[in-house]
């Protein structure tokens, strides 16, 4: 059974001369917040670019403005607490700024009786561990990643399948990569027994400062760690056909044969990667299931035969390409830029190492 991950997040890293370049395209996102009751502005709203550092909050007028969006298709969320969350789909390639007009729903706060039991905490407890682990994941840098308000987590347990619901925003420090995520926790569904399930979020990364070089030189290499071998490393590296150099190896066959390590090799050339005019994205197009390989070099064990691609590696250090992935397309294309941001997760379906990447490996896309 194929592990399946459907997140409104990819694991991102910011680059050097191709981000520069990418950021001299600006945008700006600008507009009021009102009660749609009152018709009155609302103050201290939230509003941000999922998946991204770039973000603000609402005068006392209810005003807003974001600027130096670079371009790209980005869900605006609008959150502040007594109100409905409102989400927003925005296109930033076609235009240079948008305004929008936003009208907040208060909640309806419902009382109900309820009755607590003496086994409720241990439940809730056990609950919390579960969807932790999930969540959070199991990497390096899982253990250094701190849920603040774990208590507005409501979770039900039943059939091995764990849900957990919240109207808050979760705050998560994640000390090993430099951030505070504020994440809304939109859908969380998990099957504990066949580790299988899915979970829809919009982050926030707010950047933690440094205490002092030492730690800001971990958190610019545990970044680079995450990104490496990732769904973005692989897309950037596939928009710039140079996947091999890169160290990522693509086949392509049935889904029982690529499961069990066969298929036929595929080239970067074979993609459809098409610029989309005027814009710097780029459309990706394939056919059926891939898998990715992709390679780590063997510290103390080197190859003394053999060729790798037809060059002659002997002498040349191990490469183990036991980290793999599959992936296949749930829409008729994908729309990424030069830096392998995916602009609509949702349209490539992954399993394998990059479907167990979780939270504590998230890096912003901006």
């Amino acid at each position: 059974m194929l592990l399946l991950i459907f997140l409104f997040v990819f694991f991102c890293e910011t680059q050097t001369t191709e981000c520069l370049a990418q950021q001299n395209v600006k945008r700006i996102i600008n507009g009021q917040v009102k009660d749609t009751e009152t018709s009155e502005p609302v103050g201290s709203v939230n509003v941000f670019l999922s998946n991204t550092t770039i973000g603000t909050s609402t005068d006392s007028t209810g005003i807003f403005m974001i600027p130096d969006v670079p371009s790209g298709v980005f869900d605006l969320v609008i959150s502040r607490v007594g109100y409905e969350r409102e989400i927003k789909l925005v296109d930033m390639v076609s235009s240079e700024s948008l305004y929008y007009d936003i009208k907040l729903i208060p909640k309806i706060i419902q009382t109900t009786e309820f009755e607590i039991t003496v086994d409720q905490p241990t439940e809730w407890k056990k609950n919390l561990n579960r969807f932790i682990k999930v969540f959070i994941g199991g990497s390096e840098f899982a253990d250094e990643c701190k849920i603040h308000n774990p208590e507005v987590i409501n979770f039900r347990f039943f059939n091995d399948t764990l849900i957990a619901q919240t109207d808050s925003i979760l705050h998560i420090d994640n000390m090993s990569l430099g951030y505070r995520l504020h994440i809304i926790l939109n859908e969380f569904i998990w099957n504990t027994d066949r580790d299988y399930g899915h979970y829809l979020i919009y982050p926030f990364f707010a950047p933690l400062n440094t205490r002092d070089t030492k730690e800001k030189t971990e958190w610019e290499e545990n970044r680079q760690k995450a990104y490496k071998g990732s769904l973005k490393h692989f897309l950037h590296a596939l928009v710039h056909r140079n996947t091999e150099e890169n160290m990522f190896r693509i086949f392509a066959g049935t889904l029982d044969k690529l499961m069990s390590g066969y298929g036929h090799r595929v080239n970067p050339e074979d993609f459809e990667i098409e610029q989309i005019e005027g814009t710097p994205l780029f459309s990706l197009k394939f056919n059926g299931f891939l898998r990715v390989e992709y390679g780590k070099i063997i510290d103390n064990e080197i190859e003394r035969g053999g060729n790798y691609h037809g060059v002659p590696i002997w002498g040349v250090r191990k490469i183990d390409f036991s980290s793999t992935s599959i992936i296949t397309m749930r829409s008729s294309c994908s729309y990424i830029d030069s830096l392998g941001n995916l602009f609509d997760p949702l349209s490539i379906e992954v399993s394998g190492m990059w479907a167990n990447k979780r939270v504590a490996e998230l890096v912003p896309m901006y």
